[in-house]
């Protein structure tokens, strides 16, 4: 799999969000990139997309005592998963930024 984003100090977070999706949450390439994202560098306040500032997240995270930031998005990402060498799944921001994206021409070298 390969993932990236523009974003400066958002891109690992996007990217390691995307990543855990697909490898820990067992989502589609696709999925992953639709979920909602929360950027936290050690800084002053955690960022959070609108549906996790929201909802019961950004509840539970200013419950325990953390400053949270709502911020409209966080990356605009895209993927590519190879699933063998004749299946390649590849996938753009479906709305962030306006949405993307992202085909896999020919999965052959």
């Amino acid at each position: 799999m390969t993932a990236g984003s523009p974003g400066g100090a958002t891109i690992i977070t996007t990217v390691a969000q995307l990543v855990a999706g697909v490898v820990d949450r067992d989502l589609t390439i696709g999925d992953a990139l639709a979920a909602p994202r929360v950027s936290s560098r050690n800084g002053p306040s955690t960022q959070l997309e609108p549906t996790l500032a929201d909802g019961p997240v950004g509840d539970h995270l200013r419950s325990l005592g953390h400053s949270t930031t709502k911020v409209d998005r966080l990356g605009n990402a895209t993927g590519i998963r190879i699933h063998d060498r004749d299946d390649l799944e590849a996938a753009a921001e479906p709305t962030r930024s306006g949405g993307g994206s992202a085909m896999v021409v020919s999965p052959r070298r």
